[in-house]
């Protein structure tokens, strides 16, 4: 009897950002789903935001992030006679590259921004990488897609959603949470959702000013609030004095909710964000139009 074919094997490694973990999370699931073993090396800080796989996608995760722990973990599983095929790792990290190359690994570099600010990088020669596969969409930027093809292999493999990931009437049990204090009694659509991502910063003038415009403009809203999200702040409330009482009865303010289940939820009708790249996906696969107040990096080019 001829042996099995053995199971094509994929280390994974995400950048510590929310909006980097989540589109290399469903990467991977995706890879699972059609035969791959996926070990996936993780970081404590954001190790609580992805639960170990309890079905048939055998997804491994690993709390270790520097590229000296990484290198550390990849030789053990080497070593252990598993016959591992590549190493796919966001673009943020500067030595994947450097450990594939050790251990006899396919680098795949993984690109979680759009293809716009990739040839930015390209051409100004701040990235010399061969072979990428990118989040970008091809419907959104064909064009610019199309020129980076002619220079590099470049495979546009986005929107990457879950199967399931779709606007529905039927709330999930994280949105029901989340939404139900707004949306109970709110028309479909009538609801903001206002978020400025995991990571980014907003001074507490401008976080000022978006409150005063909630609370003249009347509408509902759910917004994300970070403790750290205003620059240089230890205040436990950075909002203006009352503000939370006054809007008390047509918002709710959260430190941290399921972007992708408030999003899918009817009563949103917009979102106010700082236009990460994984934002922008969601909220054009939920349908969602956009206010754009981007902050850092390629959150200026997202922005058109």
């Amino acid at each position: 009897m001829a042996d099995k074919p053995k199971k094509p094997h994929a280390i994974v490694i995400p950048y510590p950002l929310q909006g980097h973990v989540i589109p290399t999370v469903h990467l991977a699931l995706k890879l699972a789903s059609q035969g791959f073993t996926i070990t996936f090396i993780n970081t404590a800080s954001i190790d609580h935001q992805i639960s170990k796989a309890q079905h048939k996608t055998d997804v491994d995760v690993i709390q270790r992030s520097t590229s000296a722990h990484i290198e550390e973990v990849v030789a053990q599983i080497v070593a252990s006679g598993e016959d591992v095929h590549c190493l796919i790792a966001d673009n943020f990290f500067v030595w994947p590259s450097k450990i594939a190359k050790k251990f006899g690994l396919v680098h795949v570099s993984f690109w979680t921004e759009p293809a716009l600010v990739f040839t930015l990088y390209y051409h100004l020669d701040l990235l010399r990488l061969n072979g990428h596969f990118a989040c970008p969409v091809q419907e959104l930027e064909p064009d610019t897609i199309s020129a980076l093809q002619t220079k590099i292999p470049y495979y546009a493999i986005g929107p990457i959603f879950p199967n399931d990931f779709s606007k529905t009437i039927a709330a999930t049990p994280v949105a029901r949470v989340t939404m139900h204090p707004v949306a109970r009694q709110k028309a479909h659509g009538s609801v903001l959702y206002v978020s400025f991502g995991s990571y980014a910063h907003v001074t507490r003038s401008d976080l000022e000013q978006i409150a005063n415009g909630l609370s003249f403009s009347q509408v509902s809203f759910v917004m994300v609030l970070r403790p750290d999200v205003v620059v240089s702040s230890d205040d436990a409330d950075p909002l203006p004095v009352g503000f939370q009482e006054e809007v008390a009865d047509r918002a709710i303010i959260v430190p941290w909710c399921s972007q992708r289940e408030v999003l899918a939820h009817p009563a949103i009708g917009g979102l106010l964000a700082h236009c990460g790249w994984n934002s922008i996906l969601e909220s054009v696969w939920c349908q969602v139009p956009l206010l754009c107040f981007p902050l850092y990096t390629d959150q200026f080019t997202n922005r058109k």
